[in-house]
């Protein structure tokens, strides 16, 4: 259920939403326009679990996935594949929550795959949240551009090592053991 409550079309900014089961209510009952005060985005498109989808999804609100789906997924909002759905194919969204399968590529602003989820692709995405027991397969490309860009051209710069001669002045100058052991032997022959 969207809002986490047991009765349909009832809804509480305060509930918790739990998204792994997917949406949970044909679309029917779900409100076209989110109520007062709520601050999720309103629901656009959504699968049920008895349904097979084959084509592209554009969408600039959410866009919920309990069926099966083959094809492409565009979304301006949040894509929540919910824990019996199936996806093939790639996903593109503002953020997007997996509890499902997806086998293909995602590219989000922020990815979270919960515990059940279980992702064969490639990964593009600001930032990831892994379950314990999700499983992932594929390549994962994190963090922005910029942050990217900087950390590769680091990485390009040899490492080399501090200054030499540095010391605080709290640390003592090391002396050389051959004239510590040289002072030890003439003060024994004294």
């Amino acid at each position: 259920m969207i809002s986490g409550s047991d009765v349909p079309g009832a809804s509480s900014p305060r509930d918790a939403r739990d998204l792994s089961r997917g949406f949970g209510e044909p679309a029917s009952v779900i409100s076209s326009t989110p109520s007062a005060g709520e601050g999720s985005p309103e629901l656009g498109s959504y699968v049920n679990n008895s349904t097979l989808f084959k084509g592209v999804i554009e969408s600039n609100r959410s866009i919920g996935i309990d069926g099966k789906f083959e094809g492409e997924i565009h979304c301006q909002a949040d894509v929540v594949v919910g824990r019996d759905a199936e996806v093939r194919g790639n996903i593109y969204g503002e953020t997007v929550i997996v509890a499902g399968r997806v086998i293909g590529n995602i590219t989000s602003s922020m990815l979270e795959l919960q515990a059940t989820a279980h992702l064969l692709g490639n990964v593009k995405t600001g930032s990831l949240l892994v379950g314990l027991g999700a499983i992932f397969r594929g390549q994962c490309q994190m963090g922005s551009e910029e942050a990217a860009a900087e950390l590769e051209a680091v990485a390009e710069q040899p490492l080399q090592a501090g200054p030499r001669g540095r010391r605080s002045k709290a640390e003592p100058e090391a002396e050389p053991i051959a004239e510590v052991q040289q002072a030890e032997a003439e003060e024994a022959a004294s």
